[in-house]
Protein backbone atom coordinates (compact mmCIF):
# COMPACT_ATOMS: atom_id res chain seq x y z
CA UNK A 1 0.00 0.00 0.00
CA UNK A 2 1.39 3.40 -0.95
CA UNK A 3 2.22 5.67 1.99
CA UNK A 4 -0.16 8.47 0.71
CA UNK A 5 -3.16 6.14 0.69
CA UNK A 6 -5.78 7.68 3.01
CA UNK A 7 -6.97 4.18 4.00
CA UNK A 8 -3.53 3.54 5.42
CA UNK A 9 -3.57 6.79 7.39
CA UNK A 10 -5.13 6.26 10.84
CA UNK A 11 -5.59 10.03 11.27
CA UNK A 12 -8.17 10.38 8.45
CA UNK A 13 -11.17 9.72 10.71
CA UNK A 14 -9.73 12.19 13.21
CA UNK A 15 -9.48 14.95 10.59
CA UNK A 16 -13.12 14.40 9.64
CA UNK A 17 -14.11 14.56 13.29
CA UNK A 18 -12.22 17.83 13.78
CA UNK A 19 -13.99 19.36 10.80
CA UNK A 20 -17.35 18.22 12.13
CA UNK A 21 -16.56 19.69 15.54
CA UNK A 22 -15.80 23.03 13.85
CA UNK A 23 -19.34 23.10 12.52
CA UNK A 24 -20.71 22.34 15.98
CA UNK A 25 -19.10 25.49 17.34
CA UNK A 26 -21.49 27.85 15.42
CA UNK A 27 -23.45 29.02 18.42
CA UNK A 28 -25.53 31.53 16.46
CA UNK A 29 -27.60 28.81 14.88
CA UNK A 30 -29.06 27.57 18.14
CA UNK A 31 -32.34 26.52 16.60
CA UNK A 32 -30.49 24.05 14.33
CA UNK A 33 -27.64 23.00 16.59
CA UNK A 34 -29.14 19.83 18.05
CA UNK A 35 -30.46 18.54 14.73
CA UNK A 36 -27.17 19.33 13.04
CA UNK A 37 -25.14 17.62 15.77
CA UNK A 38 -27.30 14.47 15.53
CA UNK A 39 -26.86 14.38 11.77
CA UNK A 40 -23.07 14.68 12.03
CA UNK A 41 -22.98 12.07 14.79
CA UNK A 42 -24.82 9.61 12.56
CA UNK A 43 -22.60 10.50 9.65
CA UNK A 44 -19.45 9.96 11.73
CA UNK A 45 -20.47 6.48 12.85
CA UNK A 46 -21.55 5.60 9.36
CA UNK A 47 -18.19 6.73 8.03
CA UNK A 48 -16.32 4.75 10.69
CA UNK A 49 -18.21 1.63 9.69
CA UNK A 50 -17.28 2.18 6.08
CA UNK A 51 -13.65 2.77 7.07
CA UNK A 52 -13.56 -0.46 9.08
CA UNK A 53 -15.04 -2.29 6.15
CA UNK A 54 -12.42 -0.68 3.91
CA UNK A 55 -9.61 -1.77 6.26
CA UNK A 56 -10.94 -5.32 6.25
CA UNK A 57 -11.08 -5.38 2.49
CA UNK A 58 -8.03 -3.24 1.75
CA UNK A 59 -5.94 -6.24 0.95
CA UNK A 60 -8.61 -7.26 -1.49
CA UNK A 61 -9.45 -3.88 -3.13
CA UNK A 62 -7.23 -1.90 -5.38
CA UNK A 63 -6.03 1.43 -3.93
CA UNK A 64 -7.79 3.45 -6.67
CA UNK A 65 -11.17 1.82 -6.00
CA UNK A 66 -10.89 2.49 -2.27
CA UNK A 67 -10.17 6.16 -2.85
CA UNK A 68 -13.16 6.54 -5.20
CA UNK A 69 -15.44 4.79 -2.70
CA UNK A 70 -14.34 7.06 0.15
CA UNK A 71 -14.89 10.27 -1.87
CA UNK A 72 -18.36 9.13 -2.95
CA UNK A 73 -19.38 8.34 0.63
CA UNK A 74 -18.22 11.76 1.91
CA UNK A 75 -20.06 13.64 -0.87
CA UNK A 76 -23.36 11.82 -0.35
CA UNK A 77 -23.34 12.04 3.47
CA UNK A 78 -22.42 15.73 3.70
CA UNK A 79 -24.81 16.81 0.91
CA UNK A 80 -27.77 15.26 2.76
CA UNK A 81 -26.91 16.02 6.39
CA UNK A 82 -25.38 19.53 6.26
CA UNK A 83 -28.20 22.19 6.03
CA UNK A 84 -27.68 25.77 5.05
CA UNK A 85 -27.99 27.62 8.38
CA UNK A 86 -30.22 30.72 8.62
CA UNK A 87 -30.76 32.46 11.97
CA UNK A 88 -33.06 35.24 13.15
CA UNK A 89 -31.40 38.60 12.92
CA UNK A 90 -28.62 37.42 10.53
CA UNK A 91 -29.10 37.56 6.76
CA UNK A 92 -28.61 34.63 4.48
CA UNK A 93 -25.04 33.89 3.41
CA UNK A 94 -22.97 34.32 6.57
CA UNK A 95 -19.20 34.58 6.48
CA UNK A 96 -19.02 31.22 8.30
CA UNK A 97 -18.78 28.56 5.59
CA UNK A 98 -20.28 25.10 5.96
CA UNK A 99 -18.56 21.89 4.93
CA UNK A 100 -19.48 20.82 1.46
CA UNK A 101 -17.79 19.07 -1.39
CA UNK A 102 -19.74 20.93 -4.01
CA UNK A 103 -20.36 24.64 -4.93
CA UNK A 104 -23.04 26.30 -2.77
CA UNK A 105 -25.22 29.39 -3.23
CA UNK A 106 -24.44 32.43 -1.08
CA UNK A 107 -27.17 35.12 -0.69
CA UNK A 108 -26.40 38.52 0.87
CA UNK A 109 -29.16 41.01 1.82
CA UNK A 110 -28.39 44.60 2.82
CA UNK A 111 -31.19 46.63 4.48
CA UNK A 112 -31.04 50.33 5.31
CA UNK A 113 -33.96 51.81 7.27
CA UNK A 114 -34.75 55.51 7.75
CA UNK A 115 -37.39 54.76 10.37
CA UNK A 116 -35.67 54.10 13.68
CA UNK A 117 -38.85 52.81 15.29
CA UNK A 118 -39.43 49.92 12.82
CA UNK A 119 -36.96 47.07 12.40
CA UNK A 120 -36.95 44.42 9.62
CA UNK A 121 -38.17 40.93 10.62
CA UNK A 122 -36.83 37.67 9.13
CA UNK A 123 -38.68 34.34 9.46
CA UNK A 124 -37.14 31.02 8.37
CA UNK A 125 -39.16 27.93 7.37
CA UNK A 126 -36.83 24.92 6.80
CA UNK A 127 -37.69 22.12 4.36
CA UNK A 128 -35.71 18.95 3.61
CA UNK A 129 -34.33 20.20 0.32
CA UNK A 130 -34.90 23.94 0.32
CA UNK A 131 -34.55 27.07 2.46
CA UNK A 132 -37.12 29.93 2.29
CA UNK A 133 -36.43 33.38 3.72
CA UNK A 134 -39.20 36.02 4.04
CA UNK A 135 -38.32 39.62 4.99
CA UNK A 136 -40.95 42.23 5.95
CA UNK A 137 -40.07 45.91 6.45
CA UNK A 138 -41.91 49.21 6.55
CA UNK A 139 -40.98 50.95 3.33
CA UNK A 140 -42.07 53.30 0.63
CA UNK A 141 -39.54 52.25 -2.02
CA UNK A 142 -38.27 48.70 -2.55
CA UNK A 143 -35.41 47.98 -4.94
CA UNK A 144 -34.42 44.35 -5.61
CA UNK A 145 -31.42 43.31 -7.65
CA UNK A 146 -32.24 40.12 -9.58
CA UNK A 147 -29.81 37.34 -8.72
CA UNK A 148 -28.01 35.53 -11.59
CA UNK A 149 -28.05 31.75 -11.78
CA UNK A 150 -24.62 31.31 -10.25
CA UNK A 151 -22.89 30.79 -6.95
CA UNK A 152 -23.67 34.31 -5.65
CA UNK A 153 -27.00 36.18 -5.27
CA UNK A 154 -27.23 39.72 -3.80
CA UNK A 155 -30.51 41.46 -2.84
CA UNK A 156 -30.52 45.11 -1.66
CA UNK A 157 -33.56 46.58 0.05
CA UNK A 158 -33.89 50.26 1.00
CA UNK A 159 -36.63 51.23 3.48
CA UNK A 160 -38.03 54.73 3.92
CA UNK A 161 -40.96 54.04 6.25
CA UNK A 162 -44.50 53.98 4.87
CA UNK A 163 -45.38 50.85 2.86
CA UNK A 164 -44.75 47.08 3.24
CA UNK A 165 -42.51 44.96 1.05
CA UNK A 166 -42.01 41.18 1.05
CA UNK A 167 -39.12 39.43 -0.71
CA UNK A 168 -39.00 35.63 -0.91
CA UNK A 169 -35.91 33.76 -2.10
CA UNK A 170 -35.81 29.98 -2.58
CA UNK A 171 -32.61 28.05 -3.29
CA UNK A 172 -32.61 24.29 -3.92
CA UNK A 173 -29.22 22.61 -3.62
CA UNK A 174 -28.61 19.41 -5.57
CA UNK A 175 -25.74 17.04 -6.05
CA UNK A 176 -24.76 18.87 -9.20
CA UNK A 177 -22.63 22.01 -9.38
CA UNK A 178 -25.50 24.18 -10.71
CA UNK A 179 -27.97 25.91 -8.34
CA UNK A 180 -31.12 27.69 -9.58
CA UNK A 181 -32.02 30.88 -7.63
CA UNK A 182 -35.49 32.41 -7.97
CA UNK A 183 -36.05 36.02 -6.84
CA UNK A 184 -39.48 37.66 -6.61
CA UNK A 185 -39.45 41.46 -6.79
CA UNK A 186 -42.35 43.60 -5.56
CA UNK A 187 -42.26 47.36 -6.07
CA UNK A 188 -44.92 49.49 -4.34
CA UNK A 189 -45.03 53.29 -4.06
CA UNK A 190 -47.69 55.08 -1.99
CA UNK A 191 -49.29 57.78 -4.10
CA UNK A 192 -50.12 61.09 -2.35
CA UNK A 193 -53.84 61.64 -1.56
CA UNK A 194 -55.68 63.81 -4.07
CA UNK A 195 -56.31 67.43 -3.00
CA UNK A 196 -59.77 68.01 -1.51
CA UNK A 197 -62.27 69.28 -4.03
CA UNK A 198 -64.03 72.59 -3.30
CA UNK A 199 -67.59 72.27 -2.01
CA UNK A 200 -70.27 72.44 -4.68
CA UNK A 201 -72.14 75.72 -4.92
CA UNK A 202 -75.46 75.78 -3.08
CA UNK A 203 -78.47 75.31 -5.35
CA UNK A 204 -79.57 78.53 -7.05
CA UNK A 205 -76.94 80.66 -5.33
CA UNK A 206 -76.76 83.73 -7.51
CA UNK A 207 -73.17 84.74 -7.03
CA UNK A 208 -69.79 83.87 -5.61
CA UNK A 209 -68.11 86.67 -3.65
CA UNK A 210 -65.20 84.74 -2.14
CA UNK A 211 -62.78 87.10 -3.86
CA UNK A 212 -64.54 90.33 -2.81
CA UNK A 213 -62.11 92.40 -0.74
CA UNK A 214 -62.92 95.88 0.52
CA UNK A 215 -60.32 98.61 0.83
CA UNK A 216 -61.93 100.27 3.86
CA UNK A 217 -61.05 98.52 7.14
CA UNK A 218 -63.94 97.46 9.34
CA UNK A 219 -64.09 98.63 12.93
CA UNK A 220 -66.29 98.85 15.99
CA UNK A 221 -67.88 102.30 16.31
CA UNK A 222 -67.87 104.56 19.34
CA UNK A 223 -71.64 105.01 19.40
CA UNK A 224 -74.82 104.56 17.38
CA UNK A 225 -74.49 108.01 15.79
CA UNK A 226 -71.17 106.97 14.26
CA UNK A 227 -72.98 104.15 12.48
CA UNK A 228 -75.61 106.56 11.15
CA UNK A 229 -72.90 108.94 9.93
CA UNK A 230 -71.10 106.02 8.28
CA UNK A 231 -74.25 105.08 6.40
CA UNK A 232 -74.91 108.65 5.33
CA UNK A 233 -71.41 109.71 4.31
CA UNK A 234 -69.97 106.47 3.05
CA UNK A 235 -72.54 103.83 2.14
CA UNK A 236 -75.27 105.96 0.59
CA UNK A 237 -72.66 108.01 -1.27
CA UNK A 238 -70.92 104.90 -2.59
CA UNK A 239 -74.15 103.37 -3.87
CA UNK A 240 -74.50 106.23 -6.43
CA UNK A 241 -78.13 105.27 -7.01
CA UNK A 242 -80.88 107.18 -5.27
CA UNK A 243 -84.63 107.47 -5.38
CA UNK A 244 -86.40 110.69 -4.40
CA UNK A 245 -87.11 110.39 -0.70
CA UNK A 246 -86.97 106.62 -0.92
CA UNK A 247 -90.55 106.69 -2.16
CA UNK A 248 -92.30 103.38 -2.76
CA UNK A 249 -95.19 104.61 -4.87
CA UNK A 250 -95.41 103.29 -8.42
CA UNK A 251 -94.42 106.59 -10.03
CA UNK A 252 -91.05 106.61 -8.29
CA UNK A 253 -88.15 105.96 -10.59
CA UNK A 254 -84.38 106.28 -10.48
CA UNK A 255 -83.33 109.89 -10.95
CA UNK A 256 -79.61 109.21 -10.65
CA UNK A 257 -79.09 105.57 -11.48
CA UNK A 258 -75.98 103.53 -12.19
CA UNK A 259 -76.80 100.09 -13.57
CA UNK A 260 -73.71 98.64 -11.89
CA UNK A 261 -74.79 99.89 -8.46
CA UNK A 262 -77.54 98.97 -6.01
CA UNK A 263 -79.97 101.78 -5.02
CA UNK A 264 -79.90 102.66 -1.31
CA UNK A 265 -81.77 105.33 0.65
CA UNK A 266 -83.16 106.16 4.05
CA UNK A 267 -86.82 105.24 4.36
CA UNK A 268 -89.36 108.05 3.87
CA UNK A 269 -90.77 109.95 6.81
CA UNK A 270 -93.57 107.48 7.42
CA UNK A 271 -93.89 108.05 11.17
CA UNK A 272 -93.42 111.82 11.55
CA UNK A 273 -89.91 111.60 13.03
CA UNK A 274 -88.01 112.54 9.87
CA UNK A 275 -86.53 110.73 6.92
CA UNK A 276 -84.97 107.40 7.81
CA UNK A 277 -86.33 107.32 11.37
CA UNK A 278 -88.77 104.63 12.44
CA UNK A 279 -89.07 105.81 16.05
CA UNK A 280 -87.36 106.89 19.26
CA UNK A 281 -85.62 104.98 22.06
CA UNK A 282 -86.58 105.26 25.73
CA UNK A 283 -83.95 108.00 26.14
CA UNK A 284 -84.94 109.76 22.90
CA UNK A 285 -82.31 108.40 20.48
CA UNK A 286 -83.37 107.93 16.85
CA UNK A 287 -83.79 104.42 15.42
CA UNK A 288 -82.85 104.46 11.74
CA UNK A 289 -83.82 102.23 8.82
CA UNK A 290 -82.91 102.21 5.14
CA UNK A 291 -84.09 100.46 2.02
CA UNK A 292 -81.71 98.63 -0.32
CA UNK A 293 -82.64 97.74 -3.87
CA UNK A 294 -85.92 98.43 -5.64
CA UNK A 295 -88.16 100.25 -3.17
CA UNK A 296 -91.15 99.71 -5.53
CA UNK A 297 -90.76 95.92 -5.63
CA UNK A 298 -93.72 93.83 -4.58
CA UNK A 299 -91.67 91.55 -2.32
CA UNK A 300 -89.55 92.55 0.66
CA UNK A 301 -87.13 91.12 3.25
CA UNK A 302 -86.54 92.69 6.67
CA UNK A 303 -83.27 92.44 8.63
CA UNK A 304 -82.45 93.92 12.04
CA UNK A 305 -79.50 93.82 14.44
CA UNK A 306 -78.29 95.22 17.73
CA UNK A 307 -81.39 94.33 19.74
CA UNK A 308 -79.09 93.20 22.56
CA UNK A 309 -76.62 95.95 23.43
CA UNK A 310 -73.46 93.90 24.07
CA UNK A 311 -73.62 91.97 20.79
CA UNK A 312 -71.47 94.41 18.83
CA UNK A 313 -70.74 92.01 15.99
CA UNK A 314 -74.41 92.12 14.97
CA UNK A 315 -74.68 95.82 13.95
CA UNK A 316 -71.06 95.84 12.75
CA UNK A 317 -71.56 92.89 10.38
CA UNK A 318 -74.87 94.24 9.05
CA UNK A 319 -73.12 97.51 8.35
CA UNK A 320 -70.32 95.56 6.67
CA UNK A 321 -72.90 93.82 4.46
CA UNK A 322 -74.26 97.21 3.38
CA UNK A 323 -70.67 98.29 2.72
CA UNK A 324 -70.10 95.35 0.37
CA UNK A 325 -73.39 95.95 -1.46
CA UNK A 326 -72.56 99.65 -1.87
CA UNK A 327 -68.92 99.50 -2.90
CA UNK A 328 -68.37 96.22 -4.73
CA UNK A 329 -71.64 94.62 -5.79
CA UNK A 330 -71.51 91.96 -8.46
CA UNK A 331 -73.87 92.03 -11.42
CA UNK A 332 -75.81 89.17 -9.83
CA UNK A 333 -76.28 91.21 -6.64
CA UNK A 334 -77.64 94.13 -8.66
CA UNK A 335 -80.08 91.88 -10.54
CA UNK A 336 -81.17 90.12 -7.36
CA UNK A 337 -82.27 93.35 -5.70
CA UNK A 338 -84.25 94.59 -8.68
CA UNK A 339 -87.18 92.37 -7.71
CA UNK A 340 -86.91 92.46 -3.91
CA UNK A 341 -86.64 95.37 -1.48
CA UNK A 342 -84.32 94.83 1.47
CA UNK A 343 -85.13 96.87 4.60
CA UNK A 344 -82.47 97.15 7.28
CA UNK A 345 -82.32 98.39 10.88
CA UNK A 346 -78.67 98.33 11.93
CA UNK A 347 -78.99 99.28 15.63
CA UNK A 348 -82.35 98.49 17.20
CA UNK A 349 -81.22 99.39 20.74
CA UNK A 350 -79.14 102.59 20.45
CA UNK A 351 -79.25 103.49 24.17
CA UNK A 352 -78.05 100.12 25.32
CA UNK A 353 -75.42 99.99 22.57
CA UNK A 354 -73.89 103.29 23.70
CA UNK A 355 -74.01 102.23 27.36
CA UNK A 356 -72.17 98.99 26.62
CA UNK A 357 -69.42 101.06 24.97
CA UNK A 358 -69.06 103.77 27.60
CA UNK A 359 -69.92 102.07 30.90
CA UNK A 360 -70.68 98.34 31.02
CA UNK A 361 -69.34 96.18 28.19
CA UNK A 362 -71.68 93.27 29.01
CA UNK A 363 -74.86 95.39 29.17
CA UNK A 364 -77.72 93.58 27.41
CA UNK A 365 -81.01 95.48 27.97
CA UNK A 366 -82.21 98.94 26.99
CA UNK A 367 -81.85 101.86 29.41
CA UNK A 368 -85.39 102.12 30.84
CA UNK A 369 -85.03 103.35 34.47
CA UNK A 370 -88.00 101.14 35.49
CA UNK A 371 -89.43 103.75 37.83
CA UNK A 372 -92.77 101.92 37.98
CA UNK A 373 -91.28 98.84 39.74
CA UNK A 374 -89.25 98.29 42.91
CA UNK A 375 -85.56 98.00 42.04
CA UNK A 376 -84.13 98.52 45.53
CA UNK A 377 -82.95 94.94 45.82
CA UNK A 378 -81.13 94.96 42.49
CA UNK A 379 -77.31 95.02 42.56
CA UNK A 380 -75.59 98.07 41.08
CA UNK A 381 -77.42 99.29 37.95
CA UNK A 382 -79.15 95.98 37.16
CA UNK A 383 -82.51 97.48 38.12
CA UNK A 384 -82.50 99.48 34.91
CA UNK A 385 -83.48 98.23 31.48
CA UNK A 386 -85.78 95.74 29.76
CA UNK A 387 -84.69 92.80 27.62
CA UNK A 388 -86.00 93.87 24.22
CA UNK A 389 -85.99 90.27 22.99
CA UNK A 390 -88.55 89.32 25.68
CA UNK A 391 -90.87 92.29 25.06
CA UNK A 392 -92.54 91.34 21.75
CA UNK A 393 -96.19 90.33 21.58
CA UNK A 394 -95.79 86.65 20.63
CA UNK A 395 -96.05 84.46 23.76
CA UNK A 396 -95.02 87.36 26.00
CA UNK A 397 -94.43 86.37 29.65
CA UNK A 398 -93.68 82.84 28.51
CA UNK A 399 -90.50 80.84 28.89
CA UNK A 400 -87.35 82.69 30.03
CA UNK A 401 -89.21 85.99 30.38
CA UNK A 402 -88.35 87.12 33.90
CA UNK A 403 -90.72 89.31 35.92
CA UNK A 404 -87.89 90.72 38.05
CA UNK A 405 -86.32 94.00 36.85
CA UNK A 406 -83.02 92.82 38.32
CA UNK A 407 -82.82 90.05 35.72
CA UNK A 408 -80.95 90.32 32.44
CA UNK A 409 -84.05 88.76 30.82
CA UNK A 410 -86.58 91.17 32.34
CA UNK A 411 -89.62 91.09 30.03
CA UNK A 412 -91.02 94.54 30.87
CA UNK A 413 -94.39 95.60 32.23
CA UNK A 414 -96.30 94.38 29.15
CA UNK A 415 -95.82 93.34 25.55
CA UNK A 416 -94.42 96.23 23.48
CA UNK A 417 -94.09 98.35 26.62
CA UNK A 418 -90.75 99.68 25.37
CA UNK A 419 -90.53 102.48 22.78
CA UNK A 420 -87.94 100.51 20.79
CA UNK A 421 -90.06 97.37 20.28
CA UNK A 422 -93.18 99.45 19.62
CA UNK A 423 -91.40 101.44 16.91
CA UNK A 424 -90.00 98.30 15.27
CA UNK A 425 -93.46 96.66 15.39
CA UNK A 426 -95.03 99.61 13.60
CA UNK A 427 -92.28 99.61 11.01
CA UNK A 428 -92.76 95.91 10.20
CA UNK A 429 -96.51 96.34 9.99
CA UNK A 430 -95.94 99.21 7.54
CA UNK A 431 -93.81 96.91 5.40
CA UNK A 432 -96.61 94.33 5.43
CA UNK A 433 -98.96 97.00 4.07
CA UNK A 434 -96.63 98.16 1.29
CA UNK A 435 -95.00 94.87 0.31
CA UNK A 436 -95.40 91.15 0.38
CA UNK A 437 -93.11 90.53 3.38
CA UNK A 438 -91.58 87.14 2.66
CA UNK A 439 -88.95 86.90 5.41
CA UNK A 440 -87.73 88.70 8.53
CA UNK A 441 -84.53 87.90 10.44
CA UNK A 442 -83.11 89.07 13.77
CA UNK A 443 -79.28 88.86 13.98
CA UNK A 444 -77.67 88.18 17.37
CA UNK A 445 -74.43 86.71 18.72
CA UNK A 446 -72.92 84.36 19.51
CA UNK A 447 -72.94 80.62 18.73
CA UNK A 448 -73.08 80.20 14.91
CA UNK A 449 -76.72 79.09 14.88
CA UNK A 450 -79.48 79.51 12.29
CA UNK A 451 -82.66 79.14 14.35
CA UNK A 452 -86.06 78.37 12.86
CA UNK A 453 -89.47 78.00 14.49
CA UNK A 454 -90.69 77.20 17.04
CA UNK A 455 -88.86 79.32 19.60
CA UNK A 456 -91.33 79.64 22.48
CA UNK A 457 -91.73 75.91 23.19
CA UNK A 458 -89.56 72.78 22.97
CA UNK A 459 -92.08 71.49 20.47
CA UNK A 460 -93.99 69.00 22.59
CA UNK A 461 -97.23 70.09 20.92
CA UNK A 462 -97.49 70.61 17.12
CA UNK A 463 -97.50 74.40 17.47
CA UNK A 464 -95.74 74.71 14.11
CA UNK A 465 -96.75 72.29 11.38
CA UNK A 466 -94.26 69.72 10.17
CA UNK A 467 -94.45 71.14 6.65
CA UNK A 468 -93.48 74.61 7.83
CA UNK A 469 -90.65 73.26 10.00
CA UNK A 470 -89.29 71.19 7.12
CA UNK A 471 -89.49 74.18 4.74
CA UNK A 472 -87.70 76.42 7.23
CA UNK A 473 -85.07 73.73 7.88
CA UNK A 474 -84.35 73.47 4.15
CA UNK A 475 -84.00 77.26 3.84
CA UNK A 476 -81.72 77.35 6.89
CA UNK A 477 -79.52 74.66 5.36
CA UNK A 478 -79.26 76.69 2.16
CA UNK A 479 -78.15 79.66 4.25
CA UNK A 480 -75.54 77.50 5.98
CA UNK A 481 -74.25 76.08 2.70
CA UNK A 482 -73.96 79.57 1.19
CA UNK A 483 -71.80 80.69 4.12
CA UNK A 484 -69.52 77.65 3.82
CA UNK A 485 -69.22 77.96 0.04
CA UNK A 486 -68.02 81.54 0.41
CA UNK A 487 -65.33 80.64 2.93
CA UNK A 488 -67.22 80.93 6.21
CA UNK A 489 -67.74 78.43 9.04
CA UNK A 490 -70.55 75.91 9.23
CA UNK A 491 -73.58 77.14 11.14
CA UNK A 492 -75.92 74.75 12.95
CA UNK A 493 -79.53 74.79 11.76
CA UNK A 494 -82.04 73.94 14.48
CA UNK A 495 -85.20 74.99 16.26
CA UNK A 496 -84.79 78.18 18.31
CA UNK A 497 -86.29 76.39 21.31
CA UNK A 498 -83.48 73.83 21.21
CA UNK A 499 -81.06 76.49 22.44
CA UNK A 500 -83.61 77.42 25.14
CA UNK A 501 -87.31 78.29 24.91
CA UNK A 502 -88.02 82.02 24.83
CA UNK A 503 -91.31 83.88 25.11
CA UNK A 504 -91.76 87.37 23.67
CA UNK A 505 -88.90 87.12 21.14
CA UNK A 506 -88.71 89.06 17.88
CA UNK A 507 -88.36 86.04 15.59
CA UNK A 508 -91.52 84.43 17.02
CA UNK A 509 -93.46 87.61 16.28
CA UNK A 510 -91.93 87.79 12.78
CA UNK A 511 -93.21 84.26 12.20
CA UNK A 512 -96.77 85.42 12.78
CA UNK A 513 -96.40 88.30 10.30
CA UNK A 514 -94.40 86.69 7.49
CA UNK A 515 -96.79 86.11 4.61
CA UNK A 516 -95.18 83.20 2.81
CA UNK A 517 -96.23 79.59 3.26
CA UNK A 518 -92.92 79.01 5.02
CA UNK A 519 -93.59 81.90 7.43
CA UNK A 520 -89.90 82.75 7.40
CA UNK A 521 -89.23 84.32 10.77
CA UNK A 522 -85.74 83.45 11.99
CA UNK A 523 -83.06 84.36 14.49
CA UNK A 524 -79.34 83.95 13.74
CA UNK A 525 -76.52 83.74 16.28
CA UNK A 526 -73.38 84.97 14.50
CA UNK A 527 -69.74 84.23 15.17
CA UNK A 528 -67.94 83.00 17.18
CA UNK A 529 -69.04 79.45 17.97
CA UNK A 530 -69.78 78.16 21.46
CA UNK A 531 -67.14 75.42 21.53
CA UNK A 532 -64.04 77.10 20.13
CA UNK A 533 -62.68 78.84 23.26
CA UNK A 534 -64.02 82.07 21.86
CA UNK A 535 -64.15 85.58 23.24
CA UNK A 536 -67.93 85.42 23.23
CA UNK A 537 -69.58 88.83 22.95
CA UNK A 538 -66.30 90.71 22.46
CA UNK A 539 -64.70 89.53 19.21
CA UNK A 540 -61.83 91.47 17.67
CA UNK A 541 -62.46 94.01 14.93
CA UNK A 542 -60.80 91.60 12.49
CA UNK A 543 -63.87 89.37 12.86
CA UNK A 544 -66.21 91.97 11.36
CA UNK A 545 -65.35 91.56 7.68
CA UNK A 546 -65.67 87.73 7.51
CA UNK A 547 -68.85 87.84 9.61
CA UNK A 548 -70.23 90.50 7.25
CA UNK A 549 -69.81 88.00 4.43
CA UNK A 550 -71.72 85.44 6.50
CA UNK A 551 -74.61 87.89 6.82
CA UNK A 552 -74.49 88.69 3.12
CA UNK A 553 -74.60 84.98 2.17
CA UNK A 554 -77.59 84.27 4.41
CA UNK A 555 -79.44 87.39 3.30
CA UNK A 556 -78.86 86.52 -0.36
CA UNK A 557 -80.49 83.11 0.13
CA UNK A 558 -83.52 84.75 1.78
CA UNK A 559 -83.84 87.27 -1.06
CA UNK A 560 -83.67 84.40 -3.54
CA UNK A 561 -86.40 82.48 -1.70
CA UNK A 562 -88.67 85.53 -1.48
CA UNK A 563 -88.14 86.42 -5.16
CA UNK A 564 -89.77 83.10 -6.14
CA UNK A 565 -92.87 83.56 -3.99
CA UNK A 566 -96.20 84.02 -5.70
CA UNK A 567 -98.20 87.17 -4.93
CA UNK A 568 -101.94 86.81 -5.44
CA UNK A 569 -103.93 89.44 -7.31
CA UNK A 570 -105.97 90.31 -4.23
CA UNK A 571 -102.81 90.82 -2.20
CA UNK A 572 -101.40 92.96 -4.96
CA UNK A 573 -104.49 95.17 -4.94
CA UNK A 574 -104.21 95.69 -1.20
CA UNK A 575 -100.59 96.70 -1.54
CA UNK A 576 -101.50 99.23 -4.23
CA UNK A 577 -104.19 100.74 -2.04
CA UNK A 578 -101.80 101.17 0.88
CA UNK A 579 -99.13 102.67 -1.36
CA UNK A 580 -101.53 105.23 -2.77
CA UNK A 581 -102.70 106.13 0.72
CA UNK A 582 -99.12 106.47 1.93
CA UNK A 583 -98.19 108.70 -1.02
CA UNK A 584 -101.25 110.91 -0.44
CA UNK A 585 -100.41 111.34 3.24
Amino acid sequence: MAPDDPLADDTAPLRLEVEAEDMNTIDDYTNRRHAHRSSLHAARWSLRSWLCLGARWRTRLAPSAAVALLVLVVVVVLSVSAPKPTAEGEPEGSSKESLSCCPTTSTTTTTTSRDTTTAPTTTTQPTPASTTTTTTATATTTTTAAAPTSASTTTATTTESTATSSTSSTTTPTTTTTTKATTTTTTSAASPPPPPSPPPPPPQLFYDYRTVVLDTPFKHFHNANDIVNMITTKILTSSKATRPGGSVDDSAACVTCDDTKIPMAWIPDWFGHGEGIVGKSVLGADIYALVVGNATAERAVYVQGGLHAREWISPASILGTLHILAEKPTAAMVDMLKNVALYVVVVANPDGYDYSITTNRMWRKNRNPNTNVDTSMCPRDMGSGVDLNRNWGSHWAGADGDASPCSNAYRGASAFSEPETAALRDFVLKLVELHYLGAAVDFHSYGQLIMRQPGWTPGVAPVVSDAVQQAQQAIGERMRDAVVYNGGPSYTVESAAKLYPVGGSADDWFYTKAESEQHIGMAVELRPCYDCNSVGFAPAASTIEPTSKDVLAMTAVLIDEVSKMQVTSSRRRRMMEHRLATAAA
